[in-house]
């Protein structure tokens, strides 16, 4: 029997952090709903599209979300009864929103997400973009971006780069006054149905740009998961979502078969450290230790 003590803490510690990189990311989605009827809180499986129901978020008009720089807070923005349009700490185990403080919004948020170099959380609207104290939940105007068109996804890149996402383009946003910098068209798939706008987009620590597109169908609306590529503007369809989603949030939470290492990683684990004990037994051409060893 060997002991684990025999082995650098060094190389556990590598090995570890190679199975950490295994773990996969869990997608939440906000199921939009309107006044008089709440939002619900699902994950969403990047594969399929897939969903599986969480609770409600005791809000309703839930339009952004996203997970603040540690990855296990999730934030949104929904509209209360006794706060109007707040900003939201939202739990990931049942869904429940509590209410951070009131935003001082007169309408719903199309998305937010937080920059990458401080924790700074952005939110668009209307047209507009604000900045939103996690302290007290309220709103401050940094610009317009001169249009309001139809969908107005929100999501900043690992090299904090702004994008918006509509009907139509993918926009860069400046940060100090919300103007757009530079555009370049969408071409969205025709799966995801005529007048397809991206509503929700978020960033996988990959680099790929993940969104909910809302577009029409024969039966009326309907709910996709896609990928947009930000240099050519290219939408790739990956499945049908649940109707009415449009918040999307991408986090390194325990919920869900993409939050679990999946069995491949385990093993690697074990390998890794039974290799890394052999190795050292070899190399110092020591015996295998009893049950009882002497203290040093």
């Amino acid at each position: 029997m060997f002991s684990l003590s025999k082995i650098p803490g060094a190389l556990i510690l590598a090995v570890l952090a190679g199975s950490g990189a295994a773990w996969a990311q869990t997608f939440f989605g906000a199921y939009y709903n309107g006044p008089m009827g709440q939002a619900n809180l699902y994950t969403i499986s990047p594969v399929n599209s897939s969903a599986a129901l969480i609770g409600p978020m005791h809000a309703e008009t839930v339009s952004a979300m996203a997970f603040a720089l540690d990855r296990t807070t999730l934030y949104a923005i929904g509209q209360t009864n006794s706060t109007g349009f707040a900003l939201l700490r939202v739990s990931i185990a049942t869904g429940a929103g509590t209410v951070v403080g009131p935003t001082g919004l007169f309408a719903p948020c199309q998305d937010m997400d937080f920059r990458p170099s401080d924790g700074t959380l952005f939110a668009y609207c209307e047209g507009r973009i604000f900045t939103v104290a996690l302290a007290t939940g309220m709103s401050t105007f940094l610009g317009d971006t001169g249009k309001f068109p139809n969908g107005n996804a929100l999501a900043f890149s690992s090299s904090n780069i702004l994008y918006n996402a509509n009907e139509s383009t993918l926009d860069i946003i400046n940060q100090s006054d919300g103007s757009v910098t530079s555009s370049i068209p969408l071409n969205y798939n025709p799966a995801f149905g005529g007048g397809a706008r991206a509503n929700a987009m978020k960033f996988h620590p990959n680099g790929t740009l993940y969104a909910s597109i809302v577009g029409s169908g024969q039966t009326g609306q309907k709910w996709s998961l896609g990928i947009i590529n930000t240099s050519t503007g290219v939408v790739t369809f990956v499945g049908a979502m649940v109707q009415g989603t449009d918040a999307l949030a991408i986090g390194n939470a325990g919920l869900g078969p993409s939050a679990t290492p999946v069995p491949s990683s385990w093993l690697l684990v074990t390998i890794g450290i039974l290799c890394a004990a052999l190795y050292q037994k070899m190399r110092r051409g020591e015996r295998p230790l009893g049950p009882v060893s002497r203290l040093r």
